[in-house]
């Protein structure tokens, strides 16, 4: 990421003017909506203090690794102020798989100003995304997908009705597995034989009867 410029910012100064800096964050969120963690994925590094401009120059050059397909470049401009907490001047998001296929990029990105509908606000950025193929294919697999925000709450009555529903469903299976516990522990050999065989030509009559009602 190359910091080139910005132009047309805000005055946070009493004088009119402003000391902006650059702070460039690559972040994202997981599947919960949380924002990576600074001591995960996340990274930011601070551009220097242009002191009393409204168009600042930087020409500085940040390198960061992208750990997923899903990274997202933060850029904010802030105002330095040693006496208060510095304020925020401008910020932009850019989605890193946009540039995936793309590989270089160099424009200006308006710049979202708190408290301004209405600015002419932008950075100038060189963005370069070197891309392995078998990063990009690996972290896309790997991919957090958003969670469900929309689940279906439990229902008690529905849950009980399939219930009913699948105990119909499986009572032949019971009654037939019941009866061959039964021959299993017959102690005769002939009669045990005689129940299986009688098993197996109603299976096939019942099978038979269905082929035939389909052929008429």
């Amino acid at each position: 990421v190359r910091l080139i410029e910005a132009a047309n910012l805000p005055a946070a100064d009493l004088g009119g003017t402003s000391d902006p800096y650059v702070v460039a964050t690559l972040t994202g969120w997981n599947k919960y909506g949380d924002e990576w963690s600074m001591y995960g994925w996340r990274d930011a590094q601070t551009s220097l203090v242009k002191p009393k401009t409204l168009s600042p120059r930087w020409y500085e050059d940040k390198y960061f690794a992208v750990p997923r397909h899903d990274a997202w470049l933060r850029v904010e401009v802030f105002d330095k102020d040693n006496q208060s907490t510095d304020d925020l001047l401008g910020s932009v998001e850019i989605q890193l798989k946009d540039l995936s296929h793309v590989g270089a990029v160099k424009r200006w990105f308006p710049l979202t100003v708190p408290g301004h509908a209405d600015t002419a606000a932008a950075i100038h950025l060189y963005l370069h995304y070197d891309v392995s193929a078998l990063g990009e294919a690996l972290s896309m697999v790997w991919a957090e997908q958003p969670k469900a925000t929309n689940k279906t709450p439990f229902d008690a009555n529905r849950f009980y009705a399939n219930a009913i529903e699948l105990q119909k469903e499986l009572e032949p299976y019971l009654q037939f597995a019941s009866s061959l516990e039964k021959v299993l522990a017959w102690k005769s050999d002939k009669s045990r034989r005689c129940f299986l065989l009688a098993l197996v030509a109603a299976y096939f009559v019942d099978y038979f009867c269905e082929l035939l009602h389909l052929s008429i």
